[in-house]
C-alpha cells in the first residue's frame, strides 16, 4: 500500500513538472527586450514633449519565477534644467501575461492572444511598484517656500512640509479573468508612505468579447515576435478610427465597483476649519424649512464627524454600479449608481435627495399654473 502511494505521488509530481508553465530563458529575454523598448519609446516621447526634462532610466533586467516574469530597474530620476525633481530607488514589475507559443510567428488577433493566455492561466496578473519615491532636497525646499507664502496657517504649512520630506511607494495591480464570454478586470492604485498616510483606488468591471472585433476593425494586433502591440495603421489613422468607434467601445464595457480610500495623519491641523464647516452646516440646517435639505445637511454632518473623529482622518468611498454599459452612464449620471457606501454606512439615499433638490431648483413654479 505504501509503495503504491509512493509511486502515485511520484507520478503526480512528474506530471505536474511536465505541465509546468515555467518560462524559458528565451521567452524572458524576448520579454525583457520588449519591455525596455516600449519604456524607452515612452520616455523619448515625453522628453520630446517636455524638452526641459531629463529622465534617467536604466533598462529593466528580468528573470523567471515559474509562470511569472520579474523585472527591476534601479535608480530612476527625473530632473529639469536646474535640479533633480525626484528619484525612485527601484522600479519593479511582475506579470504572468506572457505569450509563450513558439510555433506561431508574426501578428495575431487579440482574441487569439487571450485564448492562448487563458489556456495556461485562470487569471492574468500584473504588478508595478515604484519603490522609495522621494523628492529631492531642491523640491522639498520649493514646497517649504511655497507653503510659507501661500498658507497662512502654520500647522497646515508644517504638515505640507513634513509630507514633502517623506518617502513613498506607488503600487499598480491588475487582475484579469474570463467567464461568460466576458473579460473581467480589476485595477488598483496605491500611494503610501509606509506610515499612516495612504491614497488608494480600486476599480472592477468587464468587457464583452465583442471588443475583440472592434480591435480587429482598428487593425490592432499582437506581435508574437516582439511580444508587443502592433498598430498596423498609421498613428493618425488609428486615432481617427478609434474616435469614430469610441462609443462602441463604451457599449462593450461595464463598471461594477469603485473604491476610494484616503488616510491622512493631520495632527489636528484642520480642526479649526472642520469646526467652522460643521457650524455652518448646523446653521443651514436650523434655517432650512425643507425636509430633504435638512436630511442632506444631517448626513453630511454625520460624515464629517466620522472622518475627523481622530487626528488620523479616514475616508472610504465605495460605489456599486448598475449592470449597464458604460455608454449609458452619460445619460443616467447618478442614477447609474446602485449603491454608495461611505465609511461603512449606506449613503444611497443621499443621491435621491440631491436629485430631488436639483429638480426643485430647476423647476419653474409658473409651469404648475400655465402647463
Amino acid at each position: 500500500m505504501k509503495k503504491n502511494l509512493a509511486l502515485f505521488g511520484a507520478l503526480a509530481f512528474f506530471l505536474n513538472a511536465c505541465s509546468s508553465n515555467d518560462l524559458s530563458d528565451e521567452v524572458v529575454k524576448k520579454y525583457e527586450k520588449s519591455l525596455n523598448d516600449s519604456t524607452q519609446k515612452i520616455i523619448q516621447e515625453q522628453m520630446s514633449a517636455f524638452p526641459n526634462l531629463k529622465i534617467d532610466f536604466k533598462n529593466f533586467t528580468c528573470k523567471a519565477d515559474k509562470a511569472f516574469v520579474e523585472c527591476q530597474s534601479p535608480n530612476f530620476s527625473l530632473s529639469n534644467e536646474k535640479a533633480k525633481i525626484f528619484d525612485i530607488q527601484n522600479i519593479k514589475f511582475r506579470s504572468n501575461e506572457i505569450y509563450t507559443e513558439n510555433n506561431i510567428s508574426g501578428l495575431i488577433s487579440y482574441k487569439d492572444y487571450y485564448a492562448h493566455l487563458f489556456a495556461k492561466h485562470d487569471k492574468l496578473e500584473a504588478n508595478l511598484i515604484f519603490e522609495n519615491l522621494k523628492l529631492s532636497d531642491e523640491s522639498i525646499k520649493v514646497v517649504e517656500n511655497a507653503s510659507k507664502q501661500l498658507i497662512n496657517d502654520e500647522k497646515i504649512a508644517k504638515l505640507m512640509q513634513d509630507l514633502s520630506k517623506d518617502t513613498y511607494n506607488f503600487t499598480y495591480t491588475s487582475l484579469t479573468t474570463k467567464n461568460d464570454k466576458k473579460l473581467n478586470y480589476a485595477f488598483s492604485y496605491k500611494f503610501d508612505n509606509n506610515k499612516e498616510n495612504v491614497i488608494s483606488t480600486n476599480l472592477k468591471g468587464s468587457f464583452k468579447e465583442e471588443i475583440f472585433t472592434l480591435l480587429d476593425n482598428l487593425n490592432v494586433k499582437f506581435d508574437t515576435d516582439q511580444l508587443a502591440v502592433n498598430l498596423t495603421n498609421s498613428p493618425q489613422k488609428f486615432e481617427e478610427d478609434f474616435n469614430n468607434n469610441f462609443e462602441e467601445f463604451l457599449k462593450q464595457g461595464t463598471l461594477k465597483e469603485f473604491d476610494f480610500n484616503f488616510n491622512l495623519q493631520t495632527n489636528n491641523a484642520f480642526s479649526p476649519y472642520i469646526n467652522m464647516a460643521k457650524a455652518s452646516l448646523e446653521a443651514l440646517q436650523n434655517q432650512s424649512p425643507n425636509e430633504e435639505q435638512n436630511l442632506l445637511y444631517s448626513q453630511v454632518l454625520e460624515l464629517i464627524n466620522d472622518i475627523s473623529k481622530d487626528p488620523l482622518y479616514k475616508l472610504n468611498l465605495a460605489l456599486g454600479f448598475k449592470d449597464i454599459p458604460v455608454s449609458d452612464f452619460i445619460n443616467l449620471k447618478e442614477e447609474s449608481i446602485a449603491k454608495i457606501t461611505i465609511n461603512g454606512k449606506d449613503f444611497s439615499a443621499i443621491l435621491k435627495t440631491i436629485n430631488q433638490l436639483s429638480q426643485i431648483e430647476n423647476s419653474n413654479p409658473l409651469d404648475e399654473i400655465y402647463p
